[in-house]
């Protein structure tokens, strides 16, 4: 098949397809749910529900269905590769916009049509879309259609760099097949990059150079952009916020300004606290039987429930950060006699805080600790104002001293229960990356950063993902 015909027609086709799958799928499912509630929550007849204008109008959902799809082409989701947290941002933002606009039609033209369906439709279609786009993906890996062959060019290090980049985001499907300085470039392929990427079967580009060679090698990259060549550039900006930041063009100038568009304010942290606190009392009614459950089993050995560890919070203040008891009585004796009679426990412990085989550790605290559940009582602590549902992990006070100037980050924010960290790796990171993680989230916090954070910590949990 014709590189160019598979890239331009048969991908978006497939993703055009599968978004039109899923918003139909969303759109029957979303009828049913409404069909099964009139039927047995109000007593109607299913016959009659059929034939009731409210079930059979819905001209204005294929109507903003239609223009959503428009908007995710114009947004390039249909065309161009997009990491999967931007991706699904946007479908969120698109489908609640749909909604509005669905109920705005509904009432501008007087339209009879269910309000139950159509907010169910719009709700169901984000998790339909991301999943049909899923599959989608999927199935032109198979098929051969969705990896780019990718030569990475530039220096060593930010070579070895935009490699762990690409490979942590199977979104974008980029596949590295080759890897080259400039000058092995140059020698090797005087011809040009369409000769290197021939070389190499390669379709794509990554530059992934320090700035001097950006600068050196000047007019060789000017020819990549003349040939035609999709290409990737790859820039570290050394511990700025990223997503705060706006790209600016000058007119005849080759250069782009990363322009900062503002910090967290005032508002954007009172509506962070909004959101934990009605969270985390939903979350508390609803796990209370669990609760209470955890608690008896706890409590059955004759010791405390809860234990309480100081940690550090937010402006450097201290408190009690509560589990579920899941030590011995004696758990800093018996931590202390393992460590001094076992030297490769001592290394993993100084390296991580966290020990595979803990001695310390009871039986049903291990349970509970497989799947996070001894944490589920800092729940009370988002409720007093302590700490977030999202955030970096408290820091002891007695590991205050190992994070050195980044904990100044950590004071700009409230600890949490969930973070980044937990849903990149938890215990397979080590501790110099566990801490840029939540310094990172400090840097780029945002409301929806939290949401995702929060969805994918239900799959870290269930998978146990990185957990010991």
């Amino acid at each position: 098949m014709d590189i160019s015909l598979r890239d331009d027609i048969v991908r978006p086709l497939v993703f055009v397809l599968a978004d039109m799958a899923a918003l139909c799928a969303s759109f029957l499912v979303a009828g049913g749910l409404v069909l099964l509630f009139s039927q047995f929550a109000q007593g109607r007849d299913y016959g009659d529900l059929l034939t009731d204008p409210a079930m059979t109008h819905p001209g204005e959902v294929t109507a903003v269905a239609a223009a959503l799809m428009v908007w995710f082409w114009r947004k390039g989701h249909y065309t161009q590769r997009q990491p999967f947290w931007m991706e699904a941002n946007q479908v969120l933002a698109g489908c609640l916009l749909a909604l509005l606009c669905g109920g705005f039609l509904q009432f501008a033209l007087k339209q009879v049509f269910s309000r139950l369906w159509l907010v169910d439709t719009w709700m169901l279609a984000v998790p339909a879309v991301l999943t049909m786009r899923w599959l989608g993906r999927r199935g032109l890996d198979v098929l051969g259609l969705w990896r780019v062959p990718t030569l990475v060019v530039g220096s060593p290090d930010r070579i070895a760099e935009a490699e762990a980049l690409l490979a942590v985001e199977p979104n974008l499907g980029f596949q590295v097949v080759a890897r080259s300085g400039f000058e092995d470039l140059a020698a090797e392929n005087p011809q040009g990059w369409r000769q290197a990427c021939a070389r190499h079967g390669a379709r794509m580009v990554v530059l992934a150079a320090q700035e001097a060679e950006m600068v050196r090698y000047r007019d060789a990259i000017s020819n990549l952009a003349l040939e035609g060549l999709p290409f990737l550039c790859v820039q570290s900006l050394s511990g700025l916020p990223v997503q705060s930041l706006r790209p600016v063009h000058l007119v005849g100038h080759d250069v782009l300004l990363l322009m900062e568009t503002g910090r967290q304010d005032a508002s954007a942290r009172m509506v962070k606290a909004v959101f934990d606190w009605v969270v985390a009392l939903l979350l508390t009614l609803l796990l209370l039987p669990l609760l209470l459950g955890l608690a008896w089993a706890v409590s059955r050995d004759g010791g405390p429930v809860f234990y309480g560890d100081k940690r550090i919070g937010r402006h450097g203040r201290r408190f009690d950060c509560l589990k579920f008891r899941t030590m011995t009585p004696d758990a800093e004796r018996a931590l202390a006699d393992f460590l001094d009679r076992d030297p490769a426990a001592r290394a993993e412990w100084d390296a991580t805080r966290k020990l595979r085989d803990d001695p310390r550790i009871t039986p049903v605290g291990r349970v509970m600790r497989s799947r996070s559940l001894d944490e589920l009582p800092q729940l009370l602590n988002v409720l007093k104002g302590d700490m977030s549902l999202v955030g970096p992990r408290p820091v002891p006070v007695g590991e205050a001293g190992i994070y050195g100037p980044e904990l100044l980050y950590y004071h700009q924010g409230k600890p949490g229960i969930t973070g980044l960290w937990q849903v990149s790796g938890r215990n397979t990171l080590d501790y110099a990356h566990r801490v840029h993680l939540n310094t990172w989230y400090l840097k780029n916090w945002s409301l929806w950063l939290d949401i995702l954070i929060l969805i994918k910590t239900i799959p870290a949990l269930l998978l146990r993902k990185g957990a010991y």
